[in-house]
């Protein structure tokens, strides 16, 4: 793999490996391009919290990799309960994650603002 900047400005990369999980008749394709260039979406309607996506919605994709930016004092509307993992870098800003241990499992809720880089995966076959 080899990149080359043909910007005269500096740039930066994020590399992320994992080994695939491929499922049969699904396959991914190249994506690639600038966070810069992803349309914004308001992360489940809120206005304070915007999200772009990486990857498509696609089952050829084992995982997705998005930014979400939170305004000062944004959140998730609630508590997180699903199977899938996170990574998470913060880009800019500042949070912490607070946990609620309960008898059914760990529940956990995001409270940041600025941006922060999440990758995400799940096993698609509970889909």
């Amino acid at each position: 793999m080899t990149f080359v900047n043909a910007q005269a400005e500096d740039s930066q990369i994020f590399l992320y490996k994992r080994r695939y999980v491929p499922v049969e008749g699904h396959a991914p394709w190249l994506v690639s391009g600038n966070a810069s260039e992803l349309e914004r979406i308001h992360y489940e309607g809120m206005d304070d919290v915007i999200l772009l996506d990486f990857l498509p919605k696609e089952l050829g994709f084992d995982m997705n990799m998005h930014i979400l930016s939170f305004a000062p004092g944004a959140s998730h509307g609630y508590i997180e309960t699903h199977v899938q993992e996170h990574g998470a870098y913060i880009l800019s800003g500042q949070g912490f994650i607070t946990s609620t241990i309960t008898g059914s499992g760990e529940k956990r809720r995001l409270h940041l603002y600025g941006r922060l880089f999440f990758t995400g995966w799940l096993w698609r076959r509970a889909w």
